[in-house]
This record gives C-alpha cells, structure tokens and sequence, in this order.
C-alpha cells in the first residue's frame, strides 16, 4: 500500500487522499471524515481498512475539529521499522501535507512521538529527527513557536510500522500533555493510555451516546489514572463548542500520585466545564490493604469512560466488577 499516492486524475480544484484506519475504526473514521473534516469518501477498501477520500480546497482540511486523525501511513514490507526516508514520503505523499495546513494561522509547532519497541521494531531516528522531517515537509512561511503558545500543532506518531499525522489547532485552550508529568510509570510500565487510544475512545463514546434533552451529561471514569480519557473527551468537547457549564467530569482513582497529576492539569485548564478528581477511598468510603472493597462512586454518570484491563492488572476478578 506504501505505493498508492495521492490520485493524478483527481478534478480540478479538487484534493485526493488515501489514509488507512485502525481494525475496526471503519465507522470512527468516516464519521470523522463527514461531520469534522468535511471530506467526501471517494472510494473504500475495507478488506485492507482503506479510504480515499477528498475535498473540494486543500484548506478546507483547517476544517477539521478534533487533536488527532486516524489516517495511517503502513508499509509492510518495512519489517525493520521505518526510517526517516519512509517518514518524508509518508508525510508527502499519503497524507497530502504541505503548508495549507498551517495557513492562516499567526505561528505553529511540530510535535513527535515515537512507541519504540511495538511490533517488535526499533526506530532509526530520533523524536527530533522526525519533528524536523515533519518541519520540512510542511515548509510553510508562518513561523514557527517552540514555546507551546502555537496557534497550531501538527502531531506525529510513530508505532511500530504505522506513521499517524494529526494536527491540534489551539482555540484558548491548552494541550493534554503540556506537561511531561502526564506520562508517569508504575512498576516500569507506563500508566497512561496513548494519545491515539484516548481520542479515539472519546470519540466511539460520543458517537454511541444519547444526548439528553436538556444538553447536560456527566462523564466518569471510575479508575482515571492521570486522567487520560476525560481529558481527550473534555478537548473534543471544548472544540465542539460545548463548553457551556452544562457537562461535568468526575474522575476516580486510588494512586495518589496520579490523582495529584490530574488534579494539577485540570486546574490549569481554567474552562468552564467542571472537573474533578477524587480519591476512591474518600469517595466510597472503605480501602483497603488491596485496593477498593466494594461501593461505587458516588456520581451518577451518563457516560462511563474506564480501562479495565489496568484493575485487572492490579485488582481481584470481583474488585474490579464491584
């Protein structure tokens, strides 16, 4: 698939592109492509998770209203893992970026991620390798803010095999991971959920759920951690223009340092969104030497958000059901 480039015989005006979406995104992906990229689906390949997709301006694409895309570069026959000549081409050539994606805007900044070590690959380049090459790629004339106050933010991953491009247009809000306090470990593994997870949970949750009459909904997530997903659901949120007072956060966890790392970015987001972070033990009542012992939280949620897989690494089989 690495060969398919962007079409040649695309209409005049007209802007043709091939992105490739996570197994089982399917229905994330063109939804996101409809409502926020207005894109048109020209054609699809579902047997290998493909699209082309278009608009009718190349910069129509500052239409689009979430962090992160899900249109993925793969090539398959890069069993070593990329280097930074498959980075350049994918950014080129897959994802049509050039400078209409930071037109418009007063300044902007790249930034890389780089997962090392999934699907068993090694990379041959650096985080600042790839911020460059994404740099260079973009070539635009805006100038460019190091310091995190860009009005734009052109976001690169890099898992494995798979090259994600998304971009954050920054409209009075800050980023999630502004801090490099969000990425903490526990026992040598990292306790928080990847920026591409997050969003994409955040967007299955509100695709599925049921907006009620009066437009209020409260959000929980009964085992937060840094509060990952409440954050990338509160950006969708905020970006989506619903941040009128009428939607509240409550995120839950026994770790006191996460919960002291959620508390601190939710204080510096200063929206008007409620948002809190509470201690299970506090908020249920009873915990002990092994974690939660029975009870719920007390907040009556519209919309659960959690990871059970991280209670089922460290809580029994009925703690985490309780």
């Amino acid at each position: 698939m690495s060969s398919r480039k962007r079409s040649r015989d695309a209409d005049e005006g007209k802007s043709r592109y091939f992105g490739v979406y996570p197994h089982g995104m399917r229905e994330v992906a063109l939804y996101e492509l409809h409502h926020h990229c207005h894109a048109t689906v020209i054609d699809e390949y579902p047997e290998v998770n493909a699209v082309i997709f278009g608009y009718e301006d190349a910069r129509e694409k500052r239409a689009v209203g979430c962090y992160y895309t899900l249109f993925i570069y793969t090539d398959t026959r890069t069993l070593t893992g990329p280097t930074i000549k498959d980075v350049r081409q994918a950014l080129t050539a897959m994802n049509g970026l050039d400078g209409a994606l930071v037109e418009g805007y007063k300044s902007w900044r790249v930034t890389g991620y780089r997962l090392e070590g999934t699907d068993g690959v090694v990379h041959e380049f650096n985080t600042m390798d790839l911020e460059k090459a994404t740099a260079d790629c973009i070539g635009s004339d805006t100038p460019v803010d190091l310091s995190g106050n860009a009005d734009v933010e052109v976001v690169v991953w890099v898992m494995g095999l798979r090259i994600v491009v998304g971009w954050r247009p920054k409209r009075g809000w800050d980023k999630v991971d502004a801090s490099k306090a969000m990425s903490i470990s526990k026992e040598g593994r990292a306790s928080r959920a990847p920026d591409a997870v997050s969003f994409c949970v955040a967007h299955l949750a509100l695709m599925h759920h049921h907006k009620k009459d009066d437009g209020t909904m409260v959000v929980s997530d009964p085992m937060c951690g840094v509060g990952s997903y409440l954050f990338a659901m509160y950006f969708i949120l905020v970006v989506r223009g619903r941040s009128d007072g009428r939607v509240e956060f409550y995120g839950y966890d026994a770790d006191e340092e996460a919960i002291a790392i959620a508390r601190a970015n939710a204080a510096r987001l200063a929206w008007d969104i409620k948002f809190e972070v509470l201690d299970c033990g506090e908020a249920v009542g009873a915990k002990g030497a092994d974690g939660l012992t029975g009870g719920s939280p007390p907040i009556k949620a519209d919309l659960v958000l959690v990871d059970p897989p991280w209670g089922h690494r460290h809580l029994t089989h009925s703690m985490v059901a309780s």
